[in-house]
């Protein structure tokens, strides 16, 4: 099956994929003469990453030597994160899941296990234990977003190097869909993650 688009001087541009790749494929339509797909735009005057409808990072086609579709972490500071991430869940064990299970099996050794360690006079225990247990799924939860990965666009400048990220929900099919256009159009050497180090 052959997908098309148009590029900027509305010349077809076919890319040959499978009926199952055509059918994941969401890109996005080409809008004023840009190639647009998730947060990444390219346009006359280079390649973009928006985000709140701003530009966060923006490199021109004249500084660009290559760009190649990858998949990386996309945290700022991941060991950061994760130091974080086990901080809390360390604390949830220490002072919610351990000492939950020690009145719990008191209870079933002595019966009044809440007599004795006071949680009937005193409410706030509950709110102590209950506070502590939810740093667990707070603390995987940041160590989800310190770990996870996502597409990007790595571009490769004379003496530096930018990375552009898609959306996270973005599949492979579009990314490489996006960036094989982007080549056809403006003329830039890309690679892409299947092709693991042939320049396309």
């Amino acid at each position: 099956m052959i997908r098309s688009c148009f590029s900027k001087n509305s010349q077809p541009l076919h890319v040959r994929w499978s009926a199952a790749q055509v059918k994941s494929v969401r890109f996005r339509s080409y809008i004023l003469n840009q190639l647009t797909c998730s947060t990444i735009i390219a346009d006359s005057t280079g390649i973009h990453e928006i985000d709140g409808g701003q530009k966060i990072v923006s490199v021109s086609w004249q500084e660009i030597n290559k760009l190649e579709l990858c998949k990386k972490c996309a945290s700022e500071r991941p060991i950061l994160q994760v130091v974080l991430a086990l901080i809390c869940v360390v604390l949830g064990f220490l002072y919610g899941i351990i000492p939950l299970y020690l009145q719990i099996s008191k209870f079933f050794y002595s019966g009044h296990v809440f007599n004795e360690f006071g949680l009937s006079s005193s409410p706030r225990r509950y709110f102590l234990v209950g506070g502590m247990i939810a740093f667990i799924p707070f603390g995987l939860y940041l160590l989800y977003l310190a770990l996870r990965q996502r597409y990007c666009i790595r571009v490769s400048l004379d003496d530096d190097e930018r990375t552009l990220f898609f959306q996270e929900h973005i599949s492979s099919y579009e990314a490489e869909y996006f960036l094989s256009n982007i080549s056809s159009t403006y003329g830039i050497k890309t690679i892409g993650i299947a092709q693991h180090g042939n320049e396309t």
